[in-house]
């Protein structure tokens, strides 16, 4: 007898129809209007979320939701306003069910002590920073 693999076709299908594709994360992106009003994070909430469930419903893992705002740089003109915005966002994603949120992109090397702040002051904040594009290359 062969030592290969037995080949069912009845089973293969069964096992092939109870996959599950995971989807790490839904990331919804939007403009952070500044002041930042709690209505406009509900409505952007709300629409992950439902999301979230619709891919559900499908039989998808979904394993996070997040929200990411436009650069930080875009509405914020000082530590103390990002920071306050950084912690009002985190407040709101753990009221309205978000799992993480971006401040955006940092808009370069000078900027990425900020990219420090948010991870060491919230608890599911994050953003992102250009190191290099073709400017800095030359």
């Amino acid at each position: 007898m062969d030592a290969g693999v037995i080949f069912d076709e009845g089973l293969l299908a069964k096992v092939s129809s109870q996959i599950i594709m995971k989807i790490r994360t839904i990331t919804t992106g939007f403009n952070l209007d500044f002041p930042l009003r709690e209505e406009q994070f509900r409505r952007i909430a709300l629409f992950t979320n439902n999301c979230k469930r619709a891919f559900e419903d499908e039989g998808y893992v979904v394993q996070t939701v997040r929200v990411a705002t436009q650069p930080w740089g875009e509405y914020s003109e000082s530590r103390e306003q990002r920071m306050g915005t950084a912690n009002e966002l985190e407040s709101l994603t753990h009221k309205y069910d978000i799992d993480y949120f971006s401040v955006g992109t940092t808009a370069g090397p000078k900027q990425i002590p900020f990219v420090y702040d948010i991870i060491k002051n919230t608890s599911n904040g994050f953003c992102s920073s250009l190191i290099m594009d073709r400017q800095t290359m030359k």
